[in-house]
């Protein structure tokens, strides 16, 4: 069915263009010679400014403008040597369904007819699904901060050294969906970009923070983000992709973007602060987006924000499974020791407890603008029992062990010698964090 703002027999076309430093940008319209000369006079997308010549690759045409949306969201999905063949085969699948039907061969793209292999690069397909009403509003500014603030509580790891790489992987690799993000320097002159500072990737008690500004992006981590086996789950996913492989050449596997998920699904919230919102009824702050990425020593400010956009995209992911709104099979069983999946489902089992510990953690955050840190060691907090005790101070390597108490309130499982981090000890981040601000 074409969307309500489609005019009836206006053919929409789905674009491919190759920019001066050899990416290709995609995107769709109702006319490509005007859209291109857009392009080309820097007044068209902001990927392209900046970035001629302009040339046309590709550009095929579907039936309207909701196919050509569809048809978009999953070309964006393939590698760049795949998408003018991928963009080609979409449209002939197009116009054969519109000769099947007698629809005077129009091209309709029906995205449940996708192959699984098709669909993503990483495995993950597109479906059509049925979204409940109450997801499919839009949230305004207002409505969002009056959401209570919720960020990351658990482990933090700032990687900015290549031996401490390969342990991080290792653990990384016995979780079947990781949280992906990255943070990049900020540009104020039009042309100049750079390229991604921080990568971040999330785990249930961990986020690691890879600083790519003070190490390369090493061998284990390529092979991490181009192995299809494990779920890279994020936002707007592909220009950090693209960002990354500037920095190292890889072929990226097992990407979901939740992003043009939420697009194909009809939902109205498509970027990370939004689907927060929408489907899991918090805020997170995006105060520190605009700050200088590329400096030696991040802030703690700036260490919790990157560890939560990690964070609140693996808990996105649960929950879109929790709501059956992805593929069945994508990210649900955890892996043993060995790395193998079981097969359980426990991840999808462990969504709603998950959401529920968000909106514990959201209580007891502090509210935007202000550092986060932690309790002092001389801090009371219940024990568990209903007793009072005091904390344990430290245990001599820089870390101390979070009361049951303290885990309790913040919704998190305690396990025997479990060890969470204090934020405001420099220690725990590996030297990256000095304390003062922004």
């Amino acid at each position: 069915m074409s969307g309500k703002n489609d005019k009836i027999g206006e053919r929409w076309s789905v674009y491919l263009l190759r920019c001066g430093d050899g990416s290709l940008y995609c995107g769709s319209t109702n006319d490509v010679e005007r859209r291109v000369a857009q392009h080309a006079a820097g007044t068209g997308a902001r990927y392209t400014r900046g970035r001629g010549p302009i040339e046309l690759v590709a550009a095929e045409t579907f039936a309207d403008r909701s196919a050509a949306l569809r048809a978009e969201a999953l070309v964006k999905r393939k590698a760049a040597a795949r998408k003018v063949d991928f963009l080609r085969q979409l449209a002939a699948r197009g116009a054969g369904s519109a000769g099947a039907h007698g629809d005077g061969g129009q091209r309709k793209l029906d995205i449940s007819s996708v192959s699984d292999h098709e669909a993503s690069s990483g495995g993950c397909r597109s479906v059509a699904m049925n979204v409940p009403d109450q997801y499919l509003r839009a949230f305004s500014k207002e409505e969002i901060n009056d959401l209570p603030l919720s960020q990351f509580e658990g482990e933090i790891r700032l990687i900015k050294k290549r031996s401490e790489v390969d342990e991080a992987v290792e653990l990384l690799r016995t979780e079947p969906v990781i949280g992906f993000d990255t943070e990049s320097k900020p540009s104020f002159k039009k042309g100049c970009m750079y390229p991604p500072a921080l990568l971040q990737l999330g785990i249930p008690s961990t986020v690691f923070i890879f600083q790519l500004s003070c190490m390369p992006l090493c061998g284990p981590l390529r092979e991490l983000l181009a192995d299809p086996s494990i779920v890279k789950t994020g936002v707007a996913v592909w220009d950090d992709i693209r960002g990354l492989q500037r920095l190292s050449d890889f072929t990226e596997g097992g990407f979901m973007d939740l992003g043009d998920v939420s697009r194909e699904l009809g939902m109205r919230t498509n970027g990370l602060r939004n689907l927060a919102a929408n489907l899991l009824g918090v805020r997170i702050s995006k105060s520190a987006q605009r700050s200088n990425w590329g400096r030696h020593r991040l802030s703690r400010q700036q260490i919790t924000y990157a560890a939560t956009d990690a964070w609140i995209s693996r808990e996105l992911h649960l929950r879109m499974l929790e709501l059956d709104l992805l593929p069945e099979g994508v990210g649900c069983a955890p892996r043993n020791g060995n790395g193998n999946g079981n097969g359980n489902g426990h991840a999808v089992k462990a969504a709603a407890a998950s959401v529920e510990s968000l909106s514990l953690a959201a209580e007891t955050a502090p509210e935007k603008g202000q550092p986060v840190a932690a309790q002092s060691a001389a801090d009371e907090g219940g024990n568990g029992n209903g007793t009072k005790r005091r904390k344990a101070a430290g245990n001599g390597n820089g870390t101390r062990r979070t009361s049951d108490g303290e885990a309790a309130r913040l919704g998190k499982r305690r396990s025997p010698g479990d060890v969470r981090p204090a934020l405001g000890d420099g220690a725990i981040f590996l030297g990256g964090l000095d304390g003062s601000g922004a």
